[in-house]
This record gives C-alpha cells, sequence and structure tokens, in this order.
C-alpha cells in the first residue's frame, strides 16, 4: 500500500514539474517566495555605485526608478548587483518592468542574470522599441554572444511604453514571458555569478521600474493536460485517410481549440497562418506520389495533437503520352534571402519603384520557399543590421540570395549601396556613409560550396550631383567568389530603368522568368533578352558566375 502510494506521489510530482509552464498565471503571487523586491525608491543596493569605472553611462535612481543614459552609440550600460545567498538549482523567477526612453529605436537593452562581472559572462534577455527580442548568453571574456533565441519580432513588445520581463527556471528549462505572454524556452544551464541586472546600448536611455527575484513553490500547482482539438474542413479528410489530389499545392483550412488557448499550430513543421480564434490556413506543396501531411496544434501549457492524412498526387499527363514528375523544391535545400529597398532619401529625393520591387521581390522568394529578411526604405544602421541578422543565418542555410533596389554608386573603384540617410556632399563621404557590396558579397566566401546569389538593382546615378536615375558612371564589374552569381540590373558604367509601371524593368521581368521552371543561368538570359527588347537595347542586364552546381529557383 505504502509503495503504491509512493508511486503515486512521485507521479503527480513528476507531472507537476515537468510539464511546461508556458501560461503565466501557472504561478500566482501566494506562490512566489520573495528573495529580492528592489522598487528603485532609495539607492541601498548600491546600483550607481556598482560601475564607478564605467564613463560611458549614466545612473540615476529618480523617482522611484533606475534610469541608464549612453551618450555614446559605441559604447553601452551596464548595472549589476549581486543576490546574496540565491540557490539557483531552486525553481525561481526573475521578473522587471523596463521601457524605452528616448534615443535610437534599434538600440537593444536587456535584462541579465547569472552574471559575473570579472570575466563580463552571463545570460542576457534582449528586446528594443522596434519590437524585437533576442536570448542570449556571454561563455567567455572577450567572446561573441551564443544565441539561444535569435532576433524575432513579438506582438507583445509595448515599442513605446513598459514591458514586463519574466524569467522563469522550472526543473530543466528557462521559460520567458512578455507582459505575461510565453515568448520562448530553453534548456536551464548553471549560473556564471550571482548578479542580476541591466543592459542598455549606446545612444540609448532606458528606465526600470522594479526588480523581482523569487523562489517558486510547486506544492500547490495542480496540471491541466487537457488535449486541444484540430478540426480540419479543407480538403474534406479524416486523420488517418488517404486522398488524391492532381495540383501542385493543396490548401488546408481548419480550426484549433482547446480549454488553455493555442499557442501554435505548425503543418509538416512549418507555422500556419492562425488567428486569435484558432482558425487556421496554409498551402501545402505536393510531390508527386505518397505525400504525409500532419498537423499539430500546441496549447500554452505545451499540450499537443496531431492530425495527419496522406495525399497522392496524380503526375499530369502531356499529349497523353508523357508524364511529367514536377516535383516542389529540394527539401533537403534551406533557402535565405536578403532583400533591401531603398526609395525615400533624405532632401524630399524619391525613386519611383525601388521599394515595390523590393516588396515583389521578397513576396516571389516567400513563395519559393525562401525565408526572407526584408527592410525598406533603411537607414545606414538598419542596413548593417539586417547583414548581420543574415550572416547569423548563412551557415544553416544552402542557398543564400541578396537583393538591393535603390541608389548605388562607384567611387574610386569601389561599389557602394546608398543608405537613405546617407549625407554625401563630398565623394570621401562614402566611406562612412554608405554600405560597401563587398560588405555583403564578402560573406559568401565562407560558403563556397552554397548556392550564393547577389542581385543588384541600383540605379547607378551619382548623388555628388543628382538623384534622378540615370547619370554617372555606373557599377564596376565584380568577380564572383566559387558558388556565386552576381547580377546587375545593366551593363557596367550604363543605367537602369524604371519603366512605366510600378515596377522597375529589370525586377519585373526578373521574376517572372524565376517563377518558371529552369536553371538559374536561363532565368537571367531571359530576363537580359527580354529587358533589352522592352528598353529598345537601352538597358542590357549583365550576370557573372562562379557556380559549381545546378540550381532552380522552382522545378
Amino acid at each position: 500500500m505504502k509503495k503504491g502510494l509512493l508511486i503515486t506521489i512521485l507521479f503527480f510530482v513528476t507531472s507537476i514539474v515537468s510539464f511546461s509552464q508556458s501560461n503565466y498565471n501557472d504561478y500566482p503571487e501566494n506562490l512566489k517566495k520573495s528573495i529580492v523586491s528592489e522598487d528603485f525608491n532609495n539607492n541601498n543596493s548600491k546600483w550607481t555605485a556598482s560601475n564607478t569605472a564605467d564613463n560611458s553611462a549614466n545612473y540615476k535612481i529618480k523617482s522611484g526608478y533606475l534610469q541608464i543614459n549612453v551618450p555614446d552609440k559605441n559604447k553601452m550600460g551596464l548595472q549589476c548587483v549581486p543576490i546574496q545567498g540565491f540557490n539557483q538549482n531552486k525553481n525561481w523567477e526573475i521578473e522587471t518592468r523596463i521601457k524605452y526612453s528616448g534615443g535610437s529605436i534599434l538600440k537593444a537593452f536587456a535584462l541579465i542574470w547569472g552574471y559575473q562581472s570579472a570575466n563580463s559572462q552571463g545570460y542576457f534577455f534582449f528586446i528594443d522599441a522596434h519590437g524585437l527580442f533576442k536570448i542570449q548568453k556571454k561563455d567567455a571574456p572577450g567572446s561573441n554572444f551564443i544565441s539561444y533565441k535569435d532576433w524575432s519580432s513579438s506582438t507583445f513588445i509595448n515599442k513605446s511604453d513598459w514591458n514586463k520581463l519574466t524569467i522563469r527556471k522550472v526543473s530543466d528549462k528557462y521559460y520567458y514571458f512578455i507582459n505575461e505572454h510565453f515568448i520562448s524556452s530553453v534548456p536551464f544551464e548553471s549560473f556564471y555569478g550571482d548578479e542580476v541586472g541591466y543592459y542598455c546600448g549606446g545612444s540609448l536611455t532606458i528606465e526600470a521600474d522594479y526588480l523581482k527575484v523569487s523562489y517558486l513553490d510547486i506544492q500547490e500547482l495542480i496540471t491541466d493536460n487537457t488535449t486541444p482539438e484540430i478540426i480540419i474542413y479543407e480538403p474534406a479528410v479524416s486523420s488517418g485517410q488517404k486522398i488524391t489530389a492532381t495540383n501542385k499545392q493543396m490548401v488546408v483550412k481548419g480550426k484549433a481549440s482547446g480549454k488553455n488557448g493555442i499557442y501554435e499550430v505548425t503543418i509538416n513543421g512549418t507555422d500556419a497562418n492562425l488567428n486569435a480564434n484558432g482558425d487556421f490556413q496554409q498551402n501545402v506543396k505536393l510531390a508527386v506520389g505518397e505525400n504525409s501531411i500532419t498537423v499539430k496544434a500546441t496549447d500554452t501549457r505545451n499540450n499537443t495533437v496531431n492530425y495527419s492524412f496522406e495525399v497522392t498526387r496524380q503526375p499530369e499527363a502531356i499529349n497523353n503520352d508523357a508524364l511529367i514528375n514536377e516535383n516542389p523544391i529540394n527539401p533537403n535545400e534551406k533557402r535565405l534571402a536578403l532583400v533591401i529597398g531603398n526609395s525615400n532619401y533624405g532632401g524630399g529625393q524619391t525613386l519611383k519603384n525601388s521599394s515595390n520591387d523590393a516588396n515583389l521581390m521578397s513576396a516571389t522568394l516567400q513563395n519559393l520557399g525562401f525565408e526572407v529578411i526584408t527592410r525598406i526604405d533603411a537607414t545606414k544602421q538598419k542596413m548593417e543590421e539586417a547583414v548581420r541578422d543574415f550572416s547569423r543565418k548563412l551557415p544553416d542555410c544552402n542557398v543564400a540570395l541578396f537583393y538591393f533596389a535603390g541608389h548605388g554608386l562607384q567611387v574610386e573603384g569601389t561599389n557602394y549601396l546608398i543608405p537613405t540617410d546617407a549625407k554625401l556632399t563630398e565623394k570621401s563621404d562614402c566611406k562612412f556613409e554608405a554600405i560597401p557590396v563587398n560588405f555583403v558579397v564578402e560573406e559568401f566566401e565562407n560558403y563556397p560550396n552554397n548556392v550564393n546569389i547577389v542581385i543588384l538593382d541600383a540605379c547607378r546615378s551619382n548623388p555628388f550631383r543628382s538623384w534622378a536615375r540615370g547619370g554617372e558612371r555606373g557599377f564596376k564589374i565584380i568577380n564572383p567568389t566559387s558558388g556565386t552569381i552576381i547580377s546587375f540590373a545593366t551593363a557596367e558604367g550604363s543605367t537602369a530603368s524604371d519603366g512605366t509601371g510600378k515596377n522597375g524593368l529589370f525586377t519585373e521581368e526578373l521574376v517572372k522568368q524565376m517563377t518558371i521552371p529552369q536553371p538559374i543561368e536561363s532565368v537571367f538570359k531571359k530576363t537580359r533578352v527580354q529587358v533589352q527588347k522592352r528598353s529598345n537595347g537601352g538597358q542590357s542586364p549583365q550576370e557573372w558566375s562562379q557556380l559549381t552546381g545546378d540550381f532552380y529557383f522552382k522545378k
């Protein structure tokens, strides 16, 4: 009897600590034992005195807030204090309320924990006023950050108001919340030190309202493992059933519901379009032959349910005696693209179609299976940050594409892409105000076995004299590295055409060819033919290739 009771108790406790703590309200205040409760009404914890050697930031305790201001864009501010006697192996919670108070909206700020100031090691929960968050650690003096969760957007972030950041350690996992909404979880790792505090980027001012550290009591917590439900509206198919189809893709529509709310719905591992009431929809590409489709719904407590069915796609007959086996994108390919379109330049100067071209290219690439990072009317800082994000993802990809539409020019043999905030009064300003094309292209040199694609639809005008399309010397030819193809909207020294519609002539023709099954070399060749024809020979796109394998945007 005692043995059976012990097994029951152990099972109950195990189920309590092992289920996902992804519902903020799983731990009400009566289950929290306070260790630190800092309201910043005084400086008893010596916040403003803890970084006396740091002259790059200003720290104040003012009217119940901790304020950190970093005037220099190339510096940062960091404030941490130790938690005396903290047992990191217990279940615990660290929570603060923090906000952007001025300066650059693209500079990040963070809640720090497990920090050791002597070696600059610790864990960082970043957000910014642009609506992004990131989770990282720094594990060695002078080392780069290691990401658990790279920059991701969240609608839960208040861009110009207070944000409650919560970190919970339960059993062997961290759980992260923004304004009481679950956003991520990662495995727990032991602390480097016992300090907790804040990070503030350069050209930024932030304020913290409070900081609380608590142990979590699990004894009264009751789990709810109610499984969510899935209903499929389209196609009309039951779970486990087999159906046939003739089209290259299928729309899957349905509804997910559950007592604890629905966190996400995936179809074959890809996030479906999900709205607040649980309705979801996604286009699923079908290969000729057998296809397995699995819809998975996950609620806010990590309870899941799967709904699977089989689809047999019939091959298409051609002239009654030929069959085409047209498979979708190679499932082993991971495609990544960075698309930048700059139209609205400083001083009221505007390019007609660049942003439209970038949006058209972005949508086309997404339909062709690319993960796309898109930036419209990007400043120099935004362009550099986008390139950094793109570069971080490159090691996980085998097809990478960079596209730019906007002003571009050559100065003393170097090709430059012009950000929207560039101030170019002299030629030498390009070194500081513009982005060298090689800043992107050289990233590809580290991945010669990939398919690397660079597409430059720049106006090639000289903004030292005029911001209009057309003008002085164009881009200098770039010799591509192994595994790379580089395409220009027109020949060296020439200018590109805006066209007569909402899109430029080159990009308009290029996206048409990208959606036709053919080798990439044929895509650019046929684009050149059409552009030459439509421009009466006035514009001739060019490309230089060092590709070592075959590639199709679409098969």
